[in-house]
């Protein structure tokens, strides 16, 4: 579910598939096709929309262990569009063979990942033994080469099984050098949780720029007729990260071999809020930052994977999810890094 849409904005919620047939994956592919219509895409961009997911689906569902796929739409320079996110267990591939035009290991026509690269508007992948990771993102129109933004989002958000609704939600605007990440958890899943999200979404990207502190107080006062939920706000600047965090949702900066905690203080927003004074925390801007919900093992560690840092965020995103979720709560992850 979309939550908001506009200018620079990114909010939305991913749709996920498990890839256990065949079948499946013309469910994707309809699906995909829907969206598509839905952000008047024409006939070309429609297509290969359709081509990408029929060539990750068939690969899941012949080689991939417990493969899903994950779309959502998004929106990024003012251009909107659709990201699917490939995630799997396992075996890996080699890069080497596997990228080249003309190969296809799912008894396709032949497209291969290298043709699905040279038709995505992005493309990224991470391989190994124990799995993969692919995103393949295609928008209305092909973006300006000159013009890739200051900062890349990628992101995770599914609701738990069995609800529609994701309890979670995730906000981003830039104004001026400033890029302001918003990541709220609504106490308990479905839709009041829901309502806690949208809600949320509404105020971050529908207020002038304010501090965190400010922002989370007018957040607060907006979620007094709701349930309430954890909440976690981060202005990016060029050298430093001025944050507040109200609840148990995680923030890091990925330093090379080690991780700086962004932390955050005890309460509820919408309920009960302690401490609202904004912290500040030195950045490089060559580290990625990365915020959690608590459907996120506390224990995740992206040191299990060489060179995961450099990767696109959303490779990181889908990493993180599909190997430290614990499945019993709705689950987000988002990742930001500078383009520098």
């Amino acid at each position: 579910m979309s939550l908001l849409l506009n200018g620079n904005n990114i909010s939305s919620t991913s749709t996920a598939f498990k890839v256990t047939d065949p079948t499946v994956v013309g469910e994707v592919r309809r699906f995909g096709n829907a969206l598509c219509e839905s952000l008047n895409f024409d006939e070309t961009r429609a297509g290969r929309v359709g081509i990408i997911i029929n060539e990750f689906g068939t690969n899941l569902s012949k080689y991939g262990k417990e493969g899903q796929l994950l779309i959502r739409v998004i929106e990024e320079l003012g251009l909107k569009g659709v990201e699917i996110l490939s995630i799997d267990k396992g075996p890996g591939f080699d890069p080497d063979v596997v990228l080249v035009d003309g190969f296809s290991s799912g008894g396709t026509q032949g497209t291969g990942l290298g043709s699905i690269k040279r038709q995505s508007d992005v493309f990224d992948f991470y391989s190994s033994p124990t799995g993969s990771v692919l995103v393949a993102r295609i928008y209305e129109q092909p973006p300006s080469r000159n013009n890739s933004g200051n900062y890349s989002v990628g992101a995770v958000s599914v609701p738990v099984n069995g609800e529609t609704l994701c309890g979670d939600g995730w906000s981003v605007k830039e104004n001026g050098g400033t890029f302001s990440v918003c990541v709220v958890d609504g106490l308990g899943h479905g839709p009041a949780a829901n309502t806690v999200a949208v809600t949320t979404a509404d105020t971050f990207l529908n207020s002038d720029p304010m501090s965190s502190d400010t922002m989370l107080l007018k957040i607060h006062n907006r979620l007094k007729s709701t349930r309430g939920g954890a909440i976690f706000i981060a202005h990016l600047k060029a050298n430093e990260i001025e944050f507040l965090g109200a609840g148990n949702i995680r923030a890091v900066i990925q330093e090379p071999g080690r991780y700086k905690s962004l932390i955050s203080h005890n309460g509820t927003a919408g309920v009960q809020i302690r401490n609202h004074r904004p912290l500040i925390q030195a950045w490089s801007q060559s580290d990625p930052v990365i915020f959690i919900s608590d459907g996120i093992n506390s224990r995740w560690d992206l040191e299990l994977y060489p060179g995961i840092r450099f990767k696109h965020p959303s490779i990181i995103a889908g990493i993180i999810y599909r190997d430290f979720s614990r499945g019993t709560d709705d689950t987000t992850v988002v990742v930001v890094k500078a383009n520098t």
